[in-house]
């Protein structure tokens, strides 16, 4: 069975894809450059713990309560929900922006 194109179709040209390409690479480096440069906050504990992540996933400072300081294992595992819940911040904040250049096309790596 041949597939039928609508008449007066034109596939794009090649260097029309290589061109969109490459601008779309030169966006995506832009966002990538802003987001390193961006910081994330989250807390957990109810305000007790609150870490800030950079857009890059550096660990950019931890504030702790002096009341959450009694119970260390709980403290610990209040440290680790703020930081994962930053780092996801800071992970679909960069997905958003990406999708938006690239149209929610599938590209390995990214």
């Amino acid at each position: 069975m041949k597939s039928r194109l609508p008449e007066g179709f034109k596939p794009p040209s090649m260097n029309n894809v290589i061109e969109n390409a490459k601008k779309m690479q030169v966006e995506m480096a832009a966002v990538e450059e802003r987001i390193a440069e961006m910081e994330f906050c989250a807390v957990s504990g109810g305000g007790a713990v609150e870490a800030t992540v950079s857009g890059n996933k550096k660990i950019k400072g931890i504030k702790i309560s002096k009341e959450a300081v009694e119970d260390t294992e709980m403290l610990q595992d209040m440290i680790v929900v703020a930081i994962n819940s930053a780092l996801e911040k800071a992970a679909d904040y960069r997905s958003e922006k990406i999708n938006a250049i690239t149209g929610n096309m599938s590209i390995p790596g990214l």
